[in-house]
C-alpha cells in the first residue's frame, strides 16, 4: 500500500508470467449465453462473453470479484435482455496476462461495437480465482488500462516486450521507461500525460490510437 492506494506489484526480484498477445482480426465476444450455468468463465474470452450476457444482479455477481459489487439499474438488465447480440458485441484487440501476488491477471482491450456503427474502446482488468475468471471491481490497474485504451496495439506490444526496433522514436521511449527489472508503467503513464499536455505530435502520431475516445481533441 502507498498514498495512491492498493497496487499490483507485477514482479519484485522474481520471475512472473507475463505475456502480451494481439487477438487475430475479427475476434469477437458476443453475449450469447442464455443463463448463468452456461457461463463457465474458464477463459478471459468466455468471461467477456458472460459480461455481455448479464441479465440479472445474480449474474453480475457471478462475473465479478473484489470491492463492493453493486446491482446495475433495472434499465441496464432490460436492455441486455432485448439487445441484438449479433450486432452489439466486443471486438477483442489485445490481452496482457501476468502474475502478481500469487494470482494471475489479464487486461483485455476491446472495442464495444454497437449496431448503429459506433465503437468505444475499453479495457477490463480480470483475475483468475479457483480456475475461473472474474472482472476485478477494484481499480488496481486504472492507469495501465488507460494506457491500453490510448496506445496503438502493436506499439504497446513492442513496449511491453521491451524490444528495440529500427524506429528511433520507439527506442527513445523504451530507454526512458526501462529499469534493471523491466519497464516502469508509472513512468510510461507520466510520459503519456506529458505528451497530451504538451501536444507532442510526433510521439502522439506514432504511439497513440487516433480512434480512441481518450485521444480525441
Amino acid at each position: 500500500k502507498d498514498p495512491r492506494g492498493e497496487q499490483i506489484i507485477v514482479a519484485v526480484g522474481n520471475k512472473s508470467i507475463s505475456n502480451f498477445a494481439l487477438y487475430p482480426p475479427n475476434t469477437t465476444a458476443k453475449g450469447t449465453f442464455e443463463n448463468i450455468a452456461q457461463a463457465s468463465n474458464n477463459t478471459p474470452e468466455k468471461l467477456m462473453q458472460a459480461l455481455l450476457s448479464e441479465t440479472s444482479f445474480e449474474w453480475t455477481k457471478h462475473n465479478s470479484i473484489g470491492g463492493e459489487i453493486k446491482p446495475k439499474k433495472s434499465e441496464y438488465y432490460a436492455k441486455m435482455k432485448s439487445m441484438d447480440k449479433a450486432k452489439n458485441y466486443y471486438a477483442l484487440r489485445c490481452k496482457w496476462t501476468f502474475e502478481a501476488a500469487g494470482s494471475v491477471y489479464a487486461i483485455v482491450k476491446f472495442d464495444f461495437v454497437q449496431q448503429d456503427g459506433q465503437r468505444a474502446t475499453g479495457a477490463y482488468t480480470l483475475v483468475k480465482k479457483n480456475n475461473r475468471w472474474y472482472k476485478h471491481e477494484k481499480a488496481y490497474t486504472t492507469n495501465t488500462c488507460l494506457l491500453f485504451i490510448a496506445f496503438k496495439d502493436q506499439a504497446l506490444k513492442a513496449l511491453f516486450e521491451a524490444k528495440p526496433t529500427d524506429n528511433p522514436i520507439h527506442n527513445a521511449l523504451l530507454t526512458a521507461i526501462s529499469t534493471p527489472n523491466g519497464i516502469d508503467l508509472d513512468k510510461l503513464f507520466g510520459i503519456y500525460d506529458a505528451w497530451k499536455k504538451g501536444k507532442d505530435d510526433a510521439q502522439i502520431n506514432y504511439f497513440l490510437d487516433p480512434t480512441s475516445w481518450i485521444n480525441q481533441k
